[in-house]
């Protein structure tokens, strides 16, 4: 039978399992789907199984090539792989040169959206929209994503609803509540054309002197953050907005803001394991898409002298191979301190494509995101970032978009009728009660 027939059918039997359950309420409920990663060995036993013979081999390549995303993986120029590995900012309420430049001549993968672009409900909308036609003439949408994780990050108008902080929330123990803060954050952010969000927050409030962290975070013990930070993830996929888990591995215990400076951490990889990692484990288990790689230094762990987010000990061989996480990641903002200070602007993409980063983060200066975007071009051509490691990013940042039907269509303003509706606040004053 082919395997497109077989999804409705899973998703009906998975759901009336569900509904027979005596389990809690699951408040994942139908996070999105799309392609499949192309697996030939489905509903084989790989050790019972002989060799294929030459007509499931046939049927091997058959399958692979006909996966919609390796296609359009192979039709890609070089350019526009590089293209997807790099979100970016610019300045204004309206598309300057510099970000049409960037999206039509480099091929951009996503924006990143800050104060400084949104000020009404309408202008965001228009401008999410103006994004997407500037893509229009490249085969692969747009991420359009923001900090929006409640409390004192916030980006979306003054009109939306509004949350107190995640400390507070973790604080009500309710995580039924967190997952509805975060679906309804997830719709007034759909609504006006967003599709990814830089959060939950993971990180422990582990140390009382962290200010950069503080009440961002969900509680200060590992389960309390999982509770809430999985509960809220649930809520932004089922919006359709991509959740993006971080600060990995953690920045709870962190004195130095990295916006500034670069924070040390001489904890080993044994006592991440006490702590910091539960709960990134715990989202990797309950399927995060995207995880965010802290600028923090590790010297017991990495003696480069490379933070989390150009370390290929801590993201490929600790986040990827041990901690077996599949999905995409993507650093903190490149543009900070801790990387600034120390790197020049392509060196520092070069060393974060290496260690295992899928998607970079500048949201700043022009002459940064170009220096960056040209140091990838001449790395891949000098054979210092192999093609293979290339490809494979790109299709995982392929898969997230198709998983979540990331689309440049137009939105109309009659969507807006959700953002701070009494709906919406009924949720938000469930926390005063």
């Amino acid at each position: 039978m082919n395997k497109w027939v077989l999804v409705p059918f899973i998703i009906i039997i998975s759901f009336l399992t569900a509904c027979q359950s005596a389990d809690p309420i699951d408040l994942r409920d139908t996070p999105p789907t799309g392609i499949p990663k192309s697996n030939p060995s489905v509903g084989i036993d790989a050790k019972d199984s002989a060799p294929p013979n030459e007509d499931q081999s046939s049927f091997i390549e058959d399958e692979q090539e006909q996966d919609p995303i390796i296609q359009q993986l192979e039709q890609m120029t070089l350019k526009q792989k590089i293209g997807q590995l790099f979100v970016v900012g610019f300045d204004g309420l309206v598309p300057n040169d510099q970000i049409k430049t960037l999206i039509q001549n480099h091929h951009v993968g996503g924006i990143i959206l800050f104060s400084r672009n949104i000020e009404t409900s309408k202008q965001l909308i228009q401008l999410t929209n103006d994004l997407k036609q500037l893509n229009q003439s490249n085969q692969v949408p747009l991420f359009i994503s923001v900090d929006e994780e409640g409390g004192r990050v916030s980006r979306l108008p003054s009109n939306a609803t509004k949350f107190p902080s995640n400390l507070f929330i973790g604080g009500k123990d309710n995580p039924l509540l967190t997952h509805d803060i975060g679906l309804v954050i997830g719709k007034e952010l759909a609504a006006h054309g967003i599709n990814m969000d830089y959060a939950p927050v993971f990180d422990i409030f582990s140390n009382p002197q962290n200010t950069v962290i503080g009440d961002r975070a969900y509680g200060t013990t590992p389960e309390i953050v999982k509770e809430h930070g999985t509960a809220f993830m649930f809520g932004l996929q089922k919006s359709n907005v991509i959740p993006v888990v971080k600060h990995f591995p953690g920045h709870g215990d962190t004195i130095v803001d990295s916006h500034i400076g670069l924070p040390v951490v001489y904890k080993t990889v044994e006592q991440l394991k006490e702590l910091e990692l539960q709960p990134f484990q715990e989202a990797i288990q309950e399927g995060a898409d995207v995880v965010m790689a802290a600028h923090i230094q590790y010297p017991n762990l990495d003696g480069s002298g490379r933070p989390a987010s150009l370390s290929k000990i801590l993201i490929t061989e600790l986040l990827r191979n041990e901690m077996d996480f599949q999905g995409v990641v993507i650093t903190d903002d490149m543009e900070m301190g801790a990387i600034k200070k120390h790197y020049r602007a392509g060196e520092a993409a070069v060393y974060a494509v290496q260690a295992g980063m899928d998607l970079l983060l500048y949201s700043h200066q022009y002459d940064l995101q170009l220096e960056a975007i040209q140091s990838i071009e001449v790395a891949v051509e000098a054979g210092e970032i192999s093609l293979h490691q290339l490809n494979e990013g790109v299709e995982r940042i392929l898969r997230l978009k198709e998983k979540y039907r990331i689309n440049d269509a137009p939105l109309s303003e009659a969507g807006l009728e959700v953002v701070g509706s009494e709906e919406h606040q009924a949720v938000r004053d469930q926390l005063i009660d």
